[in-house]
């Protein structure tokens, strides 16, 4: 007489093993939670680099010069939407926030600094660069190019084509 295995538990044990292979996996492949962490906390230190160097070109455009201070650029930027209330100057800023993750400074009348503590490093090859390219940081090239992981400064010169509002 033949006697019927049980299959059940092999199988649950196999699919199991099946499971948890695929879930490391994945993480090795796209990351796990840390690593989108990381990348959405270097889009916001982007974005405040991104913001400081728009202010200050907005600044440089209705003065002449680079502001010396972010602070300088959002008093220029404040004083021109009061001598025209109906447009914002550069048409996009809110001016009441700092803009911590981001040091700015100015380098001399056409050149500014503008430096971010990042978690991960951008090589415009990889696939957050075509996310960047799509972006408006394309209206600053010194923005798309290679930087290590770390504290890194961008030096941006002011050009004097008005910004394009975003």
């Amino acid at each position: 007489m033949t006697s019927k295995r049980d299959l059940g538990p092999i199988l649950a044990i196999a699919g199991a093993v099946v499971a948890i292979i695929a879930v490391i996996a994945g993480f090795v492949v796209i990351g796990g939670p840390g690593d989108a962490r990381e990348r959405r906390l270097d889009e916001m230190t982007m974005q405040r680099v991104y913001t400081a160097a728009k202010m200050a070109h907005c600044a440089f455009i209705l003065d002449g010069a680079a502001p010396a201070e972010i602070s300088d650029a959002r008093a220029k930027i404040a004083e021109a939407a009061r001598a025209n209330p109906n447009q914002t100057a550069c048409g996009f800023f809110t001016l009441d926030s700092d803009m911590p993750g981001a040091a700015y400074s100015r380098l001399d009348e056409s050149h500014i600094r503008v430096c971010g503590d990042f978690r991960r490093p951008y090589d415009p090859g990889s696939n957050d660069a075509i996310e960047r390219l799509n972006s408006s940081y394309a209206e600053f090239p010194e923005l798309l190019a290679p930087r290590p992981a770390g504290q890194h400064c961008y030096n941006i010169q002011m050009v004097a084509s008005k910004p394009a509002p975003t």
